[in-house]
């Protein structure tokens, strides 16, 4: 068997009817030197039986008695790569032939690049095409240019990407437990911030399955998501701030992030969260004053009103 270059990192919970299609598709890569790790967290379908169905000596099963959690099993995965890079595959998605051979390339061909990622196809749950995912960039894209605008939205969807592992043992990279649902936001973010930049691919070569049980399904309104995103970004200035300081100004950004936490804080006290409530009410007095709401209060409800009128509420 040849030394592996990458390792495909495949977590799986109650993924028996797409798993195969997962496998399957990293069998048919044009490149051939890869490890298949294949963590089931506990699942009480048929996950663990379909995977074991593949002998290739390539291919790792693991059995989790018990479900760890999402991101423990990421951390898992990724505490057994020992190749020179890696990617993860979610059971429900899969690769086009090409997607290994042509992120290595990209990866090799720029030393300096950290991570490759691209264009990912979108399809619903019964595996018809919904849309191209595609980002704004092409080729190497240095960190000096794009941190600031990583800070504010995740670009990687985790499908199309593969990573160089050097700068994530060096930095001591890993996804965070603190974020259930943005960990990989936080991974990507803090890599860039840490690393000369990255390489983008703009023709897509993974599928992403959004299904009404994937965690792409969390919006941006629900406040599980706003309470990580905001925990995420001063966790980042705050362990990092030196780098950060470089592109960003802490004390500014700190309060762009926490500036509309008041109105999260009033939603949440409306919905019944009293939990939720306090914790945005406490974040929004660290970087703001009470009487900064004398002109925030004004414009929210004229904002609100105003959308309400255009029809957009």
């Amino acid at each position: 068997m040849e030394t592996a270059r990458i390792t495909v990192c495949l977590p799986a919970y109650e993924a028996e009817s797409y798993i195969g299609a997962a496998i399957e598709s990293v069998l048919a890569q044009t490149c051939s030197d890869w490890r298949l790790l294949i963590a089931d967290n506990g699942s009480t379908d048929g996950t663990a039986d379909a995977a074991r169905q593949y002998q290739d000596p390539r291919i790792t099963t693991i059995e989790h008695p018990e479900n760890l959690g999402m991101v423990a099993n990421w951390r898992f995965l990724l505490q057994r790569v020992t190749t020179p890079y890696f990617c993860l595959l979610a059971a429900d998605d899969y690769f086009r032939p090409t997607h290994l051979e042509t992120k290595l390339a990209l990866l090799e061909h720029q030393p300096a690049a950290s991570m490759a990622f691209g264009a990912v196809d979108l399809i619903d749950a019964s595996g018809a095409h919904l849309d191209v995912y595609r980002e704004p960039f092409n080729g190497f894209e240095p960190s000096r240019k794009h941190f600031h605008e990583f800070f504010w939205h995740n670009f990687v969807n985790i499908a199309g990407a593969v990573v160089r592992m050097e700068p994530v043992r060096r930095h001591s990279i890993d996804f965070d437990p603190r974020f259930t649902v943005l960990c990989d936001w936080h991974f990507f973010m803090v890599l860039v911030l840490l690393t000369e930049g990255f390489v983008f691919d703009p023709n897509p070569t993974s599928v992403y399955r959004l299904h009404p049980k994937s965690v792409a399904r969390q919006t941006e309104k629900t406040a599980l998501w706003i309470r990580e995103r905001v925990q995420l970004q001063l966790a980042v200035l705050d362990e990092h701030p030196v780098e950060s300081a470089a592109w960003v100004d802490l004390k500014q950004t700190r309060q762009r992030i926490t500036q509309d936490l008041w109105h999260a804080a009033a939603r949440q006290w409306l919905a019944q969260n009293p939990k939720d409530a306090e914790l945005f009410w406490t974040l929004f007095l660290r970087f703001h004053s009470t009487v900064s709401l004398g002109w925030r209060i004004p414009c929210f409800l004229f904002d609100r009103a105003r959308r309400l009128i255009r029809g957009h509420e």
